[in-house]
């Protein structure tokens, strides 16, 4: 009988370790997506320094942030007519 009971507090011990080793794993970061409509060029010093803030605060193109960039140039003069 004592040879079950030392067996079952094994198995539960182990149990609760798994369970901890489990609890302290840290879930995928999610992506981040920016949507920018605008009617100045991604390369314009804006966006340049917009980019470049985000990469000081930890956060890299398509590893977790995913910018749409969608230039209107043009796109508002052609709504117009």
């Amino acid at each position: 009988m004592r040879r079950r009971d030392s067996l079952t507090g094994l198995a539960v011990m182990g149990g609760g370790t798994t369970l901890a080793r489990l609890s302290n794993a840290q879930a995928p970061r999610k992506m981040t997506r920016v949507g920018i409509a605008t009617i100045q060029p991604r390369t314009g010093p804006l966006w340049t320094a917009f980019e470049q803030r985000l990469k000081e605060l930890g956060y890299a193109e398509g590893e977790n942030l995913a910018v749409e960039f969608i230039d209107l140039n043009g796109t508002v003069e052609k709504e117009l007519r």
